[in-house]
């Protein structure tokens, strides 16, 4: 657990440099693929050209793990959904509102 703070070994902030490797990925992408890799059993088995591999596989393709079929709107589906998560609608909604009005307020935009 981090307070999201990322330091590396040599002191310094990596999420500063999260600049784009000749792969396309950041800092951030490798950091967070290496403990995944470490924290797996597959990471005492798997050579490091196979772990670049699956993290460019992953990186490029995506993790389809959680796909799900799309909700139409005003669905009993949907409805069930909104109502599991009525707190969390409220925030998103507040959200959205304090968006529009600090952009009107600060920006003149909206």
């Amino acid at each position: 657990w981090t307070d999201g703070n990322s330091i590396d070994q040599d002191g310094e902030d990596d999420d500063e440099n999260d600049s784009n490797d000749k792969d396309g990925e950041t800092n951030k992408e490798r950091r967070t693929a290496a403990k995944a890799a470490a924290s797996s059993s597959l990471a005492k088995t798997t050579t490091k050209t196979e772990i670049q591999k699956c993290r460019k596989k992953v990186i490029n393709t995506g993790d389809y793990r959680h796909n799900h079929p799309d909700v139409k709107e005003g669905s009993k589906e949907w409805n069930l959904i909104i109502q599991q998560n009525r707190f969390d609608m409220e925030l998103y909604n507040y959200a959205k509102l304090l968006y529009q009005v600090q952009g009107e307020q600060i920006f003149g935009i909206v």
